[in-house]
């Protein structure tokens, strides 16, 4: 609801109705949009019903307009009550009426339950602050009880079970038996799922030590579970947060001031935000029990990686980390984790996961175009059921489609892509989520039940966000406890050439390796063509034509091309040139991949001393005597002499390449045969004067 801009303005225990393990949010006749006025209460006797749960601020200020730390203010008061078991005040010897507004106006508030984990009792207290900006917002609030949620002792089963009655409140009388808790985010709304005991209409909670809150234990092995001493966890938490957080401050920091204004966190880990690295620590840790906290912090840096745009680990080469283990890091980025396309990476994960018990959920950042057939990139690899989420209007239409993948369709991954700069994006990219996790449950179930009799083949999802690179826009907060891999894959389709082949080795050892200069050659021969202007007469266009086709057909020609290019590279070109890409925004950001922006920058400096080439061998009148010549070993031999000779094939002199941009005059159009001859007859008439002065 608030990702969507929409405040209830009237949260509170009897507006909340649960009917099999499924909550419902119910009475929204206060609710509005942001920067709506805000409706009043009907009756005063309807106010005081529901004192403890109102802002303050509305309770000091009648006129004051409800926003979405109003309900952050509700939601801590019921986290209180969930803890507690009654309604707030309950037992206080002033009733429902203005006594209560005033003790809540002079900062009262309910006593934290003896037991309560103090952070547990820490959200709820930053929720019901007196002053609205120092309330946390919504997606803080689901973010650190999950935090708890994974990060709290939990006991799969109990031997003793403690009965509540009435939990939900006096208000709506309403008892029901809380087996587990379980707090999940859709549209940005803080769900609290409590599942109905349908034996005992009076019920129980069951709780975990310390009413610590537990997830749904039914979707947890034992094994899944943390069983650490708090302060054991709080110390490793402690530990790991500030060890990966001034680990990947110091990754993204250049050496360069004037650099580091530009490129930050999130230009380095794509979609990083503030609450990446205590989701990412949590993960890790339910997902490797008992092992030593530097090999967690090793593998929490190995999944930030798995996020990193390519230009961003070459851009670390010069930030504050030391430069061996930048260099680790790049090898595991370029050589281990496949982020060229999106067929080597899932082929790759299949290599070892295909079969795995639960399949694979993984998030892809591209910055591929939502439009790219992500389809054909996949099909020799696997069938898929592709959808883009703006198709559809609701969210019914989403879960039919879900659905179809889980139940019925003979696909084996469902890829859904989304263009994250939409202005709601982030609800649907949420509740895609959680759909499709509610279904591969079922799936999962289904297939442990039915996989004796029929096997079942494992089905995997995948959501990919389209990402462009020279927009603003809000990264999507993930829970990474649900089981989701997160890569960076900058570009979908494949590439005749990995990242990986143009960063090692000099620039003409790339362009020699690569066989980079033949293609080249092939793209920009007609651009280098057109930077020369001819005299406009069919003589010319014939000329021309005869050039543009016969050039490729000459491997000897292509060689001598090549060699005094790579000659004029070697002298203009630097190490860095890598890196001055990687850091250049102009550069970096009109292509989808730093592959791609690579290959032009080679393409864009290759051309420079091609076109130059060119026009000298033009104004010779020299490229069409080599058509005559190659055949001939002599004259051959002759003729690359003469063109390695940087002061008859001058270059140096000439102005950059642009179209129309150097005049050939008519007389150099001769039909030639003779290697530089116009070069020789114009030699010959400088000492014509000489020789008329001789026989005079």
């Amino acid at each position: 609801m608030h990702d969507e801009d929409i405040i209830h303005c009237d949260l509170h225990s009897g507006n909340i109705l649960v009917h099999q393990d499924n909550i419902k949010l119910t009475d929204f006749g206060l609710s509005k949009k942001v920067g709506m006025k805000s409706k009043t209460y009907t009756t005063q006797s309807s106010c005081f019903d529901v004192t403890p749960y109102i802002d303050p601020k509305k309770l000091r200020y009648p006129k004051y307009s409800l926003n979405k730390k109003s309900d952050v203010y509700s939601v801590g008061v019921l986290l209180w009550k969930i803890s507690s078991g009654h309604p707030p005040f309950v037992n206080e010897s002033y009733p429902y009426d203005i006594s209560l507004v005033l003790q809540i106006l002079q900062g009262h508030r309910e006593t934290i339950v003896p037991g309560t984990p103090i952070d547990y009792s820490n959200i709820y207290t930053e929720c019901w602050n007196g002053e609205p900006d120092n309330r946390p917002n919504m997606d803080r609030v689901v973010t650190k009880l999950r935090a708890l949620v994974s990060n709290s002792k939990i006991i799969s089963q109990l031997s003793n079970v403690q009965q509540l009655n009435s939990v939900i409140s006096n208000e709506q009388q309403l008892d029901v038996g809380v087996s587990n808790v379980n707090y999940n985010s859709m549209h940005g709304v803080l769900s609290v799922v409590i599942n109905l005991d349908k034996t005992d209409p009076k019920s129980t909670i069951n709780y975990v030590s310390q009413y610590s809150l537990a997830m749904n234990e039914k979707n947890f092995a034992p094994t899944d579970l943390i069983s650490i001493n708090d302060d054991t966890f709080d110390d490793m938490k402690s530990f790991l947060i500030k060890n990966l957080s001034d680990w990947a401050i110091r990754m993204s920091t250049l050496t360069e001031v004037d650099l580091r204004t530009q490129f930050t966190k999130k230009d380095l880990f794509v979609g990083f935000n503030d609450e990446t690295l205590q989701n990412l620590i949590i993960d890790i840790i339910k997902n490797n029990p008992g092992v030593d906290k530097n090999k967690i912090l090793e593998k929490c840096k190995e999944c930030l990686i798995a996020t990193a745009s390519s230009d961003g680990i070459v851009r670390a080469e010069r930030s504050a980390l030391e430069r061996d283990e930048v260099n680790r890091w790049k090898h595991v980025y370029f050589h281990q984790q496949h982020h060229d396309n999106i067929y080597d990476y899932f082929s790759a994960l299949f290599e070892n996961t295909f079969d795995e018990p639960i399949g694979n959920l993984v998030i892809v950042n591209t910055f591929s175009s939502i439009n790219a057939d992500v389809n054909s990139c996949l099909r020799e690899l696997l069938s898929c059921q592709v959808d883009k989420l703006s198709t559809y209007k609701t969210e019914a239409q989403l879960t039919n489609r879900v659905n179809y993948f889980w139940s019925e369709s003979t696909d084996h991954m469902l890829i859904l892509q989304c263009d994250v700069t939409t202005s709601n994006a982030g609800s649907s990219i949420k509740l895609a989520k959680y759909i499709i996790e509610q279904f591969q449950s079922e799936f999962l179930t289904k297939k442990e039940i039915n996989q004796i009799e029929k096997r079942i083949p494992m089905k995997h999802a995948c959501i990919i966000l389209h990402i462009h690179r020279d927009q603003e826009f809000t990264p999507i907060s993930f829970n990474s406890m649900c089981g989701w891999k997160q890569v960076t894959i900058e570009t979908l389709l494949k590439n005749d050439i990995h990242t990986s082949n143009l960063l090692d080795g000099s620039l003409p050892e790339i362009i020699n390796s690569t066989h980079l200069f033949e293609k080249i050659l092939q793209q920009e021969m007609l651009w280098c063509l057109s930077c020369m202007k001819y005299p406009s007469n069919d003589r010319s266009v014939n000329h021309i034509k005869i050039l543009s086709e016969k050039i490729l057909d000459y491997p000897k020609f292509i060689e001598c091309l090549k060699i005094r290019i790579l000659e004029w590279i070697e002298e203009k070109s630097t190490d860095d040139w890598k890196y001055k890409v990687a850091s250049n925004k102009k550069i970096l950001y009109p292509y989808a991949s730093f592959s791609l922006a690579l290959q032009e920058h080679i393409r864009t400096l290759i051309r420079i001393p091609m076109a130059k080439i060119l026009c000298a061998l033009e104004r010779l009148s020299a490229t069409k005597t080599f058509f005559y010549v190659e055949n001939d070993n002599e004259l051959f031999e002759f003729w690359q002499q003469i063109y390695k000779d940087k002061k008859v094939v001058k270059i140096d002199d000439l102005s950059d390449p642009k179209p129309d941009g150097y005049i050939i005059p008519a007389e150099n159009l001769y039909n030639l045969k003779f290697p530089f001859s116009l070069y020789f007859m114009k030699q010959i008439d400088n000492f014509k004067q000489y020789y008329e002065e001789e026989i005079g």
